[in-house]
């Protein structure tokens, strides 16, 4: 590896075609192995509540440190007598053409309880939030109730070789499962930006 990557990129394999799914997460310090770089700048994230029978409030804030360092704050109450033992994630990547985001690339569903029990999964193989634990419980086992919270977290740059240059935007819709039936809580909307670079550029900043 170039570099030490914290960002994470997850394949997954359905309907016998491969997705890859860029997660945001905190520093990858670059090596000079790489002559041609990529580079992921967030820039900030909207959540909402889509159940209020489920999630009484959800919460985030961004803070630009710098043109490439982002501090990412999160906080979910649920509504009291909630608790949570089953708990999913629907992730789907959209690419701005112009002035609309399109579908692009990645759409997948995993099991939020499984990842955070560390299940052996292509998620597990390929990430782990064990560091996002120290700002907060946010990424702490199920089942999930009261507060989860997670704070000033580094959300910095990146480099991988998969996607054009150009503006993204990640939507995570969370869910559990009632009776058979989804039943989704929250929207994440994290955007970012995706620009071509070199090491000698890199160095520069």
């Amino acid at each position: 590896m170039c570099c030490e990557v914290m960002h994470s990129v997850i394949m997954e394999m359905q309907g016998g075609r491969a997705f890859f799914l860029v997660v945001f997460a905190s520093q990858c310090y670059v090596s000079a192995c790489a002559k041609n770089l990529i580079v992921i700048i967030p820039n900030t994230e909207i959540c909402k509540v889509l159940d209020h029978t489920f999630v009484q409030s959800y919460t985030c804030r961004s803070k630009n440190v710098n043109r490439t360092l982002n501090l990412s704050s999160k906080e979910i109450i649920f509504k009291p007598g909630v608790t949570l033992t089953n708990y999913h994630a629907h992730v789907t990547l959209y690419r701005k053409f112009a002035t609309v985001y399109r579908q692009f690339m990645v759409d997948v569903h995993y099991d939020s309880c499984a990842f955070r029990a560390g299940k052996k999964s292509t998620v597990t193989q390929v990430i782990s939030f064990d560091g996002r634990l120290k700002y907060g419980n946010f990424w702490e086992p199920c089942p999930l109730s009261g507060r989860r919270y997670e704070h000033n977290v580094p959300m910095g740059k990146f480099a991988v070789d998969i996607f054009p240059s150009g503006e993204y935007r990640f939507d995570t819709r969370s869910y559990t499962i009632v009776n058979g039936e989804k039943k989704y809580l929250m929207l994440t909307q994290s955007y970012g930006e995706v620009k071509y670079t070199t090491i000698e550029h890199w160095k520069k900043k």
